[in-house]
Formats: structure tokens, C-alpha cells, sequence
């Protein structure tokens, strides 16, 4: 689901411009089998999101004006 643990932890991670490193902790003891288990579950989750990073553009003043005309003239003709 989109409302996941996951998804929340990867939030920032999910837009594909970013490197994220996920450290889980276990613990050793038969008491904690279940909680461990799970753990190793979320790891292997995470592994499996995969993104394309991109590059960041900066549009010079110039660019910028010409992408909020054509974003204006987009505008008024869904109206």
C-alpha cells in the first residue's frame, strides 16, 4: 500500500534523486526471532525499490520566463 512504513521511510528517496542507505539491527536472541525476522523482511523490501536518478536542471532568467509563457498559455486554454 501506499501508506507502507516503507514508502514513508523512502519518501524523500522515492523521487529518484537521492541515495539512501538503510541500516536494520538484529539481535541475536531466540526472544526476539520474531521482531528480527521482520526486520530482515523490511531490509529486503527496501532492496527491492529501484529509481532512475536525474539531473537537476538550472534554467537561466531568460528560460524561465519563457517556460511560465508557455505554462500561462497552457493554463488559459484548459480554462
Amino acid at each position: 500500500s501506499r501508506d507502507s512504513a516503507l514508502t514513508h521511510v523512502l519518501k524523500d528517496s522515492l523521487s529518484g534523486n537521492c541515495k539512501t542507505t538503510l541500516v536494520t539491527a538484529a539481535s541475536p536472541h531466540k526472544f526476539n526471532i520474531v521482531e528480527t525476522i521482520s526486520t530482515f523482511r523490511f531490509g529486503s523490501r527496501c532492496k527491492l525499490v529501484k529509481t532512475k536518478a536525474e539531473k537537476n536542471v538550472v534554467l537561466s532568467p531568460a528560460q524561465m520566463r519563457k517556460m511560465i509563457g508557455s505554462l500561462k498559455t497552457e493554463i488559459k486554454s484548459l480554462k
